[in-house]
């Protein structure tokens, strides 16, 4: 069974205003029941700055960190594009923390359980780079795509499965979308604008969406 003091207290919050009227809140199985009221609200408000002034030097410190990593490390993307080395471009950029480059090499069916950065470079164009930033806020991550490397997917079962279940799924809604535009163009099908119009206000005035 709950304590009374802590019912009470969960039920001032059903309160709008202070000095609103008393309530009477059941406490316990058996026909036991308290009188709640609010007597004051006391509003939210954020910790004097005295408190957390160690924080917020910490944190603003961290963004101005942040930002000049990312103009850095945006600066090494056209450089990058047009073919400079990543060694090159991070010594030019002036990079003398943090880990030094690192080649890799991954199959797709390898990366489900990778960086995100290293994901990114399967959604990316050979020859081209992208940044990313860390997960922690602790700067950028520089990708430069050198090149793609086909293979078969003939010895790969789990992967043909994987498309077949993707395109199966795109199959229906396809043929769907087909025949509508089948019958659009075989009957000559012209929209009344004004009658749209007037149905979507009416279903936003009834809170259809």
């Amino acid at each position: 069974m709950k304590p009374a003091r802590l019912i009470g207290a969960s039920a001032g919050f059903t309160f709008e205003a202070a000095g609103d009227e008393p309530q009477l809140v059941p406490t316990s199985p058996d026909g036991g029941a308290a009188l709640v009221s609010l007597e004051r609200v006391v509003a939210a408000a954020p910790k004097p700055l005295a408190e957390i002034r160690a924080d917020v030097l910490k944190d603003y410190a961290r963004d101005q960190q942040l930002a000049k990593a990312r103009q850095i490390a945006a600066g090494m993307l056209p450089k990058l594009d047009k073919g400079m080395s990543m060694a090159q471009a991070v010594a030019e950029a002036g990079v003398t923390r943090g880990a030094p480059p690192k080649p890799f090499d991954f199959k797709r069916s390898e990366i489900a359980n990778k960086e995100n950065f290293i994901k990114m470079a399967f959604a990316m164009a050979p020859k081209k780079a992208k940044l990313l930033e860390a997960p922690d806020r602790s700067g950028y991550y520089v990708v430069y795509l050198e090149s793609i490397e086909e293979h078969s997917a003939a010895n790969d079962p789990l992967l043909l499965a994987n498309a077949r279940s993707a395109l199966s799924q795109q199959v229906g809604p396809e043929i769907a979308r087909q025949f509508i535009r089948a019958i659009r163009a075989d009957l000559k099908i012209t929209r009344n604008e004004d009658a749209i119009k007037r149905l979507r206000e009416d279903l936003l005035r009834t809170g259809v969406r």
